[in-house]
């Protein structure tokens, strides 16, 4: 197992007050209380990377939950693993409700083609062989009843995260989807990096049809002002002194709610961790003072950050202890450390993973810095557990292999 380690300083803010997003949550807000009365819609959001997309839908869906919601969640991994991930993703952590919502048995029995899961909770039919054709509309179809069923007794809110990594497929599910939404309480949510939707990209065509017919809005996340900056500081600051270099936070990370988050926690570590000089300059990119974090860990959270960005951008608590071989107070210590600094967070995805990386960045630079030869001994090991472990599940996992 991992060497105890030592004791710990005081870790930096966790969450940064959600600060100079007030338009935009008002907009997408607008966009909810809609589909609560019955008149479904979707917003695109964009941005750059770690301009709070995901800090935008996250207090979205707290709101919509206070007001009775049923919010639904899925992402699109780089590349995408299996088309239409997103939306089987939202699904397959939602499967008790879809079972609960009088689907009827048909389209469960479709949609159990894409999640096997179903099958293990439902009695499904055989499905009779179409044209390939037939076959994705038909899909369609049963994912789309789906959540109308699913929005019968409370209102759906639907979010679809990272769409910049999608898949022709499942722009033509959303658009299948989205062209049946004006008479549900239905609001979805995608998110995408504007700088990846380039001009071929089919969210991009999608996005433009949908907003020609009125049938959309866009809202556009820029950097954040120097006056946000400057209260988010101060709110997080306490009596650390951090509050003084306010303008130089903001120079640094330029308005980038990400950066600033990383810088913060970072000035925060070092002033906090023993001999630390108050006043070493902050580092100048975001991969460099994710790094500085990093390395700050103790050997165990750090060994098992490395193997964690193996698994992926979400990871399962019983895989990991199957690969690092510690007993579970071990390997809850270490991840309880990631938590505690901010580079992991629990998720409610207890299909696939109960740990998830908060963010992508995080997870990227953390396996950049493993060494060709670590890598390679750590996918060796990881696919040998995953075949040991699912062997009986087949196909399944056949993507994660």
């Amino acid at each position: 197992g991992p060497p105890p380690h030592a004791e710990r300083s005081r870790s930096a803010p966790a969450e940064l007050p959600f600060v100079g997003r007030e338009p935009q949550l008002e907009r997408v807000g607008f966009l909810w209380d809609q589909a609560a009365r019955g008149h479904g819609g979707i917003a695109f959001v964009g941005g750059e990377a770690g301009i709070g997309k995901t800090r935008l839908t996250t207090e979205l869906s707290l709101a919509a939950e206070q007001q009775g919601a049923r919010v639904l969640i899925g992402a699109t991994t780089s590349p995408e693993s299996f088309a239409y991930q997103a939306f089987i993703e939202a699904l397959r952590s939602s499967l008790p409700l879809v079972v609960a919502s009088n689907v009827e048995r048909v389209w469960l029995s479709v949609l159990a083609t894409v999640i096997p899961e179903l099958q293990e909770r439902v009695a499904v039919d055989p499905v009779a062989a179409l044209t390939a054709d037939e076959e994705k509309t038909r899909l369609f179809e049963a994912v789309t009843r789906t959540l109308h069923a699913l929005s019968r007794a409370r209102p759906v809110l639907f979010v679809l995260e990272d769409l910049h990594w999608c898949s022709p497929a499942t722009c033509d599910l959303l658009r299948f989807v989205c062209n049946r939404l004006f008479a549900e309480r239905i609001a979805i949510i995608a998110t995408y990096r504007d700088e990846e939707v380039v001009r071929a990209h089919p969210l991009r065509a999608l996005r433009r049809e949908l907003q020609e017919r009125g049938a959309a809005m866009t809202v556009d996340l820029s950097r954040l002002e120097r006056e946000s900056v400057a209260r988010i500081v101060a709110h997080v600051a306490g009596g650390s002194g951090i509050a003084e270099r306010a303008a130089e936070l903001y120079e640094r990370s330029l308005g980038n709610p990400l950066f600033l988050g990383e810088l913060i926690r970072d000035a925060t570590e070092r002033a906090c961790a023993p001999l630390a000089a108050g006043d070493e300059p902050l580092p100048t990119t975001i991969e460099h003072v994710i790094t500085a974090r990093l390395v700050r860990l103790d050997d165990g959270a750090r060994r098992a950050v490395a193997i964690a960005s193996v698994l992926g951008t979400t990871f399962d608590f019983e895989l990991m202890g199957e690969v690092t071989g510690w007993e579970s107070s071990a390997l809850l210590d270490a991840l309880d450390q990631l938590i505690e600094h901010h580079l992991i967070r629990e998720t409610t995805r207890r299909e696939r993973g109960a740990y998830a990386f908060t963010h992508h960045l995080i997870r990227t630079t953390a396996y950049d810095e493993l060494s060709a030869e670590v890598r390679r001994r750590y996918h060796g090991v990881v696919a040998r557990a995953i075949a040991g472990m699912h062997a009986a599940e087949g196909d399944e996992w056949a993507s994660e292999l």
